[in-house]
C-alpha cells in the first residue's frame, strides 16, 4: 500500500509539472543581397573601411499581433501575423531611406519571445517582438 501511495504521489507531481520543453531547432538566413543590389549598404560591423557621414540612429520594432485579413460591410476577419526579421529589415530600409541614408552599420537584432498565461495555453499576455537598431549613414 505504501508503494502505491508513493507511486501515485510521484505521478501526481510529474504530471502537474510545467517544466516540459520539447527540443526545437531553428536556423535561417537574413538576406541582405536584395538591398545591396539597390545600392544600400548593410553590415553588422560597427566600423567600415570607407568614409561615410553618419545620418542618425534607426530603430525598428515589429510586434506580432492581429491584422485585418479581409473586411466587408458586415464583417472583419482578423488573422495572427508573427513578427519576422524580414519585415523588420524592410521597415529599417524604408526608414533609413526616409532620412536619405544609403546604408546602415552596426546592425543589431533583438528577439523578445511572447509570454503566455499559464492558466490558458493560447492566451498571449505579451506578443513576441523583433527590434533592429543601427546607424544610418551616407556613403
Amino acid at each position: 500500500m505504501k508503494k502505491i501511495l508513493i507511486i501515485a504521489f510521484t505521478m501526481f507531481f510529474i504530471s502537474c509539472s510545467s517544466g516540459r520543453f520539447i527540443y526545437d531547432s531553428y536556423s535561417g538566413v537574413i538576406d541582405y543581397s536584395n538591398y545591396s543590389t539597390k545600392g544600400f549598404f548593410i553590415t553588422e560591423s560597427p566600423s567600415v573601411s570607407f568614409e561615410y557621414t553618419p545620418i542618425g540612429s534607426v530603430i525598428v520594432e515589429i510586434t506580432s499581433g492581429y491584422e485585418i485579413a479581409s473586411s466587408s460591410k458586415d464583417k472583419v476577419i482578423l488573422q495572427w501575423k508573427y513578427a519576422t526579421y524580414e519585415d523588420a529589415l524592410q521597415s529599417l530600409y524604408k526608414k533609413a531611406g526616409d532620412i536619405k541614408a544609403n546604408g546602415v552599420i552596426g546592425l543589431k537584432y533583438s528577439y523578445i519571445p511572447s509570454i503566455s498565461d499559464k492558466n490558458y495555453k493560447k492566451k498571449v499576455i505579451s506578443p513576441s517582438k523583433i527590434i533592429i537598431t543601427g546607424m544610418a549613414i551616407k556613403r
